[in-house]
């Protein structure tokens, strides 16, 4: 384990990977009990509506506003 994850942190090429690879390598450094409860965590089901399935004037409000805060925040400048 390792070395795998000695090689996904020095492979610059995939970001994601190393990050994630940082990500599991800290884990496990700081404890190993606690990683695994993290890792094997439940898995729950993606409830709620996708932006395909709004409404067409609510899609194009949500993704105008796309890059605001207001999509955070849940509300809608006018």
């Amino acid at each position: 384990m390792g070395r795998l994850l000695e090689a996904c942190i020095e492979d610059t090429t995939k970001v994601d990977v190393r990050d994630r690879a940082l990500l599991y390598y800290r884990l496990l450094k700081a404890d190993v009990h606690e990683c695994a409860r993290v890792v094997n965590c439940p898995k729950t089901a993606v409830e709620g509506s996708f932006a395909e399935s709004m409404e067409l004037e609510l899609q194009e409000q949500l993704f105008k506003e796309f890059n605001t805060l207001s999509v955070i925040y849940q509300v809608i400048f006018k």
